[in-house]
């Protein structure tokens, strides 16, 4: 959503309220968190249980808008994260006309192509979808 004006950034006050400050969704099993940081921007993030034991040496190679900008463990999660806070994005707190706010659904889909993109890095992690499709069909 380009923004390039008072009245559209007044407009857009309206669709940040209604989008939220948190977001959980999951996504071939896999947790995924949008949260807006201090600045009004949303960052998304995806939750791999520790135990599974990602091995992703060089994170530069994920493509989501702007790279990846957070790894980190939450409880017993490895966390993958970018943000919506660059130069070029539209950010509520220091608002710049003709930048672009980066909504809900445009984050969605970075999480999951971010998350499409760590399953093929990490064999790991499918053997751990295999195991959470079975667990699935077990406890029908």
């Amino acid at each position: 959503m380009l923004i390039t004006n008072l009245k559209e950034a007044v407009e857009l006050q309206k669709v940040i309220k209604n989008e939220g400050d948190l977001i959980e969704f999951v996504y071939k099993d896999i947790p995924c968190i949008l949260k807006r940081n201090q600045l009004g921007a949303l960052c998304g993030y995806c939750k791999i249980p520790t135990y599974v034991g990602v091995k992703i040496d060089n994170t530069d190679i994920i493509e989501v808008h702007g790279g990846i900008t957070y790894t980190g463990v939450w409880d017993d999660y490895d966390v993958f994260g970018f943000d919506c806070a660059h130069s070029h994005d539209f950010t509520p707190t220091y608002p710049m006309y003709h930048s672009i706010y980066r909504t809900k659904e445009y984050c969605i889909k970075e999480c999951q192509n971010m998350v499409d993109q760590i399953i093929e890095l990490d064999p790991n992690i499918n053997i751990y979808l295999r195991d959470k499709k079975l667990e699935k069909i077990i406890n029908i």
